[in-house]
């Protein structure tokens, strides 16, 4: 009986030191476990800080070789875009070269007379960035939702992207401006074959498609923009030229105003009444 009671005391003893042993070994594997969770945890937070830094790092000195690309190879440049990346360095890049133009325009404008800086021009270079940032985002809008209605299936950071980099042509643009209309041709037919050339080489839009929907909106806004400028060129002269009339009036006596005053209403009154005559 002692040596049954022995030996069950000795399987007690084993079965409750076996059974320490699996419960350390199952907590040990869950520190285990636990620690290389953690450890990868960190790494991909790690790995997810390092990008983001990367996206909100500007590379300014890449600026003019990217505006070179766009102007010189859009194929090549929209065929290697990156298709993410973030906003931020799409965004600066369109700013720095829209605002780059505007100058270009102001400067050139003062030399060949077609306009002066003045203090409000002050505030529109000032007020610049606010603006590109607005419209960019409502300009890419529009072109996100021609390209998914043309079988795109990039998201709008890629849409906004492709646009953005547009921008590269500003500056270029910004010469040609002051060649009456023909400026204004080139400039837009530019402006949509580069649109053109990034629905084929970054949406994977068929060539004709991309020619037909982008050539179309360049061809209207074409007519538009041609009709826009021959108006306000128009209007541009009738001020200039009531400016100099009212000039030689105050360099006039009297009686010469008196007189050129008679002259314009006699002729005022003939001319209306050949009107009523026709009728």
């Amino acid at each position: 009986m002692q040596a049954a009671h022995d030996n069950g005391s000795v399987v007690w003893i084993l079965r409750q030191n076996f059974a320490f042993f699996c419960s350390s070994m199952y907590a040990d594997t869950q520190s285990i476990r636990d620690a290389f969770l953690f450890e990868r945890r960190e790494k991909e937070e790690g790995t997810m800080d390092t990008q983001s830094m990367q996206q909100s790092k500007i590379d300014f000195s890449s600026f003019p070789a990217k505006a070179i690309a766009v102007i010189t190879d859009p194929v090549g440049f929209y065929r290697n875009m990156p298709r993410t990346g973030g906003l931020l360095e799409p965004l600066v890049f369109a700013i720095v070269l829209s605002l780059t133009g505007i100058i270009i325009q102001i400067i050139l404008g003062g030399l060949f007379g077609l306009g002066t800086f003045t203090f409000g021009s002050l505030w529109f270079l000032i007020l610049w960035p606010i603006l590109v940032t607005l419209f960019s985002f409502v300009g890419a809008g529009i072109l996100y939702g021609i390209w998914a209605l043309m079988g795109s299936q990039h998201s709008f950071e890629t849409a906004y992207r492709s646009m953005a980099y547009m921008t590269a042509i500003f500056p270029v643009t910004a010469v040609l401006s002051v060649i009456p209309y023909l400026g204004t041709i080139v400039s837009t037919a530019w402006a949509a074959y580069i649109l053109i050339v990034a629905s084929i080489e970054v949406h994977g839009i068929k060539p004709n498609t991309a020619y037909l929907v982008f050539g179309g909106i360049g061809l209207l806004l074409i007519l538009s923009n041609v009709s826009t400028e021959y108006g306000a060129r128009r209007v541009s002269g009738q001020l200039e030229g009531a400016g100099k009339s009212r000039e030689g009036i105050e360099d006039m006596t009297p009686e010469e105003a008196g007189k050129a005053v008679g002259e314009f209403l006699k002729g005022f009154e003939k001319g209306a009444g050949e009107k009523e005559a026709t009728q």
